[in-house]
C-alpha cells in the first residue's frame, strides 16, 4: 500500500510540475526560450502546426510501465511465504499502446475523447522477484503475461492546443501468460493462465510538440481470477487454481500522432 502510494504522489507531482519544466515549441530563433514572459509566450499552450489540423487524429505510445501487485502471484501459484513482499515486474516498451483522438468541445471543460487498443507484456524470474533479500530458499519460477486491453478515455483540455491534457479512462481485456517452474525437490512443470481484465485510469498527456510529447497515467487494475491450466504446488483442486492479478500501473510512456 505505501508503494502504491508513493507512486500516486509521484505521479500527482509530475502533473503538478510539468508546467513549469516543459520549454514551448515554436519555429523561432533560440532567443525567444530565454525569455518567453518578455516575448508574450504562453508556456500552458502548444504552437498549433497548421499543416497538421485533422477531425481525428492516431497516437501510438511505448515506455515504462511498472506493475504493483495487490497479492503476488508468484506467492499465490507456490503457496511459498518468501514471494510475499517480492519485487513487482516492469515492462520497458515491451508494450504498445494505439489510441484514435478526436477533438471536441463540451462546455469548456471536455476537449477531447479516444478510444483504443493496448497489449503489454510482463516477465519476471524467482531472482527478480525476491532481489534484495538476500539468500532465500525458494522455487524457480519464469512469467510471462501479455495484457490485451480495449480502452476509451475523455480528455478535459484541449487536445490540439492544451500542453497539459488530464484525462480519465477505463478499459476491458484479458491476461494471458504461463509460467516455468521447478519446486525445490526439482520437478518441473509448464503451466498457463487466463483471465478477463478490467480497469480505470487517470493521468495527463504533456505535449511537447503538435506531434509528440509523453504520457503519465496511473491505473488501477483488477483481475480477480486467472485460471491455470495445471496445479503443480497444490493450491488449489490439483487439477487448476485460481490466481489474482489485480493491482496497481504507473505508465512513463512517450507518444507520437501522425
Amino acid at each position: 500500500m505505501l508503494r502504491h502510494l508513493s507512486w500516486m504522489l509521484a505521479l500527482l507531482g509530475c502533473l503538478f510540475t510539468a508546467p513549469l519544466w516543459a520549454q514551448e515549441y515554436v519555429d523561432a530563433p533560440p532567443v525567444l526560450a530565454n525569455d518567453p514572459a518578455a516575448q508574450g509566450i504562453n508556456i500552458s499552450r502548444v504552437a498549433v502546426d497548421p499543416n497538421f489540423v485533422k477531425d481525428a487524429y492516431h497516437q501510438v505510445s511505448s515506455g515504462m510501465v511498472n506493475y504493483g501487485y495487490s497479492r503476488h502471484p508468484y506467492a499465490q501459484f507456490t503457496g511459498e511465504s518468501a514471494f510475499d513482499k517480492g519485487a513487482a515486474p516492469s515492462s520497458f516498451f515491451a508494450n504498445l499502446n494505439y489510441l484514435r483522438i478526436t477533438p471536441i468541445e463540451v462546455l469548456n471543460y471536455v476537449g477531447g475523447w479516444a478510444w483504443g487498443l493496448e497489449w503489454a507484456n510482463f516477465a519476471s524470474t524467482s531472482e527478480d522477484v525476491l532481489a534484495g533479500q538476500g539468500s532465500v530458499a525458494a522455487s524457480s519460477v519464469e512469467m510471462s503475461a501479455n495484457l490485451f486491453t480495449v480502452n476509451a478515455r475523455v480528455f478535459f483540455r484541449s487536445v490540439t492546443e492544451d500542453r497539459i491534457q488530464p484525462f480519465l479512462g477505463m478499459g476491458i481485456g484479458a491476461l494471458n501468460g504461463d509460467f516455468s517452474s521447478v519446486d525445490t525437490s526439482g520437478n518441473r512443470s509448464r503451466t498457463s493462465f487466463l483471465g478477463l481484465a478490467h480497469f480505470n485510469t487517470f493521468g495527463t498527456n504533456v505535449m511537447f510538440t503538435p506531434r509528440g510529447g509523453m504520457v503519465l497515467e496511473l491505473r488501477n487494475v483488477t483481475i480477480p481470477d486467472a485460471t491455470t491450466s495445471n496445479d503443480p504446488f497444490n493450491q488449489g483442486n490439483g487439477s487448476s487454481t485460481s490466481l489474482e492479478f489485480t493491482g496497481t500501473m504507473l505508465n512513463f510512456t512517450g507518444f507520437y500522432r501522425f
